[in-house]
């Protein structure tokens, strides 16, 4: 099978890096996942999530490597302050100064 260039474009654009490595991760439920998401998105209009897999990820419109991963463990992969990543669900306000994926 060979593949043009075009497809390679292609293949190479729904590629997703994971940042370096995450080196923190929570356990989190799906209901504050949903939170999480929705204010991420909030935290800045270019932030994107998409699904690979049984994995979601949070990136930058245009970038290939992701601020974040969810697992199908129920794991929130990030490589931040646990306060920054996780004070985007009930602590908005306060989490947004200065926040990395702002």
């Amino acid at each position: 099978m060979k593949i043009t260039k075009s497809q390679l474009r292609e293949m190479i654009k729904e590629v997703i890096q994971e940042a370096g490595m995450f080196t923190d991760y929570h356990q989190l439920n799906r209901a504050y996942m949903d939170k999480f998401i929705k204010n991420y998105k909030k935290l800045n209009r270019k932030n994107v999530v998409k699904k690979k897999g049984d994995d979601i990820y949070g990136f930058r419109k245009g970038e290939r490597e992701a601020h974040w991963k969810y697992d199908d463990d129920y794991k929130l992969h990030y490589d931040i302050e646990k306060v920054k990543a996780l004070g985007l669900i009930n602590n908005f306000n306060s989490a947004k100064k200065n926040h990395p994926w702002g």
